[in-house]
């Protein structure tokens, strides 16, 4: 009987929390033909009318030279609405604001999408992203 009341004790504190990040680092594909790469949800504070991102770097799937430096970057909202512009980051250039537009400093939970400066070339990309 104590048993399955610490159990459930267990449980209960693990259901309740909250598995929302507002910052991430990763590594991840960006395909050919600029089809923008949705990655997994964010939350905003919502104190910031911008959100920062940092390309660490850019490089080839395929070929040997990495000649690679650009990709580009857009926050959508949890309805799918871009709400920033569209911005071409370069690697390894400091941490980045983009703005949000105006009418939609109320998203919470946001989506960066990254998505190759090429069409005809894919990368990987080893991106931070940060929701503020």
């Amino acid at each position: 009987m104590a048993t399955t009341a610490c159990m459930i004790m267990l449980v209960g504190m693990f259901v309740g929390v909250s598995s929302s990040a507002t910052y991430q680092r990763e590594t991840f594909r960006v395909q050919t033909g600029q089809v923008w790469n949705t990655r997994p949800a964010l939350t905003r504070t919502q104190k910031y009318s911008y959100v920062r991102v940092k390309v660490n770097a850019v490089y080839p799937v395929l070929e040997v030279k990495d000649n690679y430096k650009y990709v580009q970057v857009r926050v959508i909202n949890e309805n799918g609405k871009a709400i920033t512009s569209t911005c071409t980051l370069e690697e390894g250039t400091g941490g980045q604001r983009i703005d949000i537009k105006e009418g939609c400093l109320d998203a919470s939970d946001i989506r960066f999408q990254y998505r190759g400066n090429d069409a005809d070339l894919a990368a990987d990309v080893d991106a931070i992203s940060n929701a503020l």
